[in-house]
């Protein structure tokens, strides 16, 4: 962490109730979703180089789902001769929420995680280069639960590539996991990952849903390179009730949880992202 910078905190709430729900149904209460990183975003516009942050974050919270999503820009551009530029971003986006239940109702929680991005370099000459990396820190999510809950670990359930040294890569990500408890629970999921731009007198750029803003700038913008829409782009958490009222199970030693396979529709995701887009 570079000294005398400060963390930023980005954070949106909802209060849910649990009105029209059957009884004994655990529901949600009390959600947010915050994103920190180091440092301000910010736009620099030096004349010779060129960089911006930009982020977000959106909040959907019923009784029985939670919908969260973060989305932003991150890019850099250097003219061709002058001083290669780096950025690298740590990025922590938490969603928080209490489950409400009677003290001794058992529930069941399905988390799916769906990232969408496009990483971008822009050539603006011969020998000229940039770089556009996004990775997912292992294990991905940890999850803090109070009393008797347990969390599983997430489940990758596709892949994209983590960085481009030329052109244009479309990056995706789909995992899920499951959370079981007892009675009321504080529960708080962290999904932690890196960004890095670098310029070499080329244009490098992780669209993440937000368009970019710089003048005289491609690889930022929407829809740009690859045609990207930046509704469907960003991180989308989605979390709901899944199960419950049965009775507790038994755990092993470990706490270990059996993760379900994530079955998430295209028509579905791209309604989840209209709903949430910033």
């Amino acid at each position: 962490m570079r000294r005398g910078w400060t963390i930023v905190t980005v954070l949106a709430s909802s209060i849910a109730g649990s009105e029209g729900q059957p009884a004994g149904a655990a529901t949600f209460a009390n959600a947010e979703a915050a994103l920190s990183m180091v440092g301000p975003d910010q736009v620099v516009d030096t004349g010779v180089h060129r960089s911006e942050r930009a982020s977000t974050v959106a909040l959907s919270a019923g009784a029985q789902t939670i919908e969260a999503r973060f989305a932003g820009i991150r890019s850099d551009d250097s003219d061709p001769g002058g001083s290669p530029q780096t950025y690298e971003d740590t990025i922590n986006f938490d969603v928080a929420f209490d489950v409400q239940a009677s003290s001794d109702e058992f529930w069941e929680l399905g988390v799916q995680s769906v990232i969408s991005a496009g990483l971008t370099v822009v050539q603006e000459g011969v020998n000229q280069h940039g770089l556009a990396s996004l990775l997912e820190l292992a294990p991905s999510l940890s999850c803090t639960a109070s009393g008797d809950a347990q969390c599983g670990f997430m489940e990758i359930t596709s892949g994209g590539l983590d960085s481009v040294v030329t052109d244009h890569v479309p990056y995706g990500l789909e995992a899920s996991m499951s959370i079981v408890g007892t009675g009321p629970q504080s529960l708080q999921l962290r999904f932690q990952y890196q960004l890095l731009v670098r310029s070499e007198g080329s244009e490098a750029s992780i669209r993440f849903g937000i368009p970019g803003t710089l003048a005289g700038m491609t690889a930022d913008d929407y829809p740009g390179v690859g045609n990207r829409d930046p509704a469907d782009d960003g991180h989308f958490v989605t979390i709901t009730v899944v199960g419950g009222p049965t009775p507790v199970p038994t755990v092993g030693p470990a706490g270990v949880v059996a993760l379900g396979a994530l079955v998430l529709a295209i028509g579905g995701r791209t309604l989840l992202r209209r709903r949430l887009a910033v």
